[in-house]
């Protein structure tokens, strides 16, 4: 495995870690049944998407996208 291939596995892997937390925060704010505003930001619009889409798919509570413009 080179150098970079390396980075970039373990850079995916902490990426997923985050995603799978952040699932989970919002499933157990979900569990107590209260309204709950998590904010997430990301600076790179298909990297966003892709995120995006990756917990949808991985929290099972619906995610609703609020897009704010600066």
């Amino acid at each position: 495995m080179t150098n970079r291939h390396s980075q970039d596995h373990h850079q995916h892997a902490d990426h997923q870690q985050l995603l799978n937390k952040l699932a989970w925060v919002i499933e157990k704010g979900a569990s107590v049944k209260e309204f709950t505003l998590i904010f997430a930001h990301c600076n790179y619009t298909q990297w966003r998407d892709h995120l995006i889409q990756e917990l949808v798919e991985v929290c099972s509570v619906e995610i609703f996208q609020i897009g704010l413009t600066p």
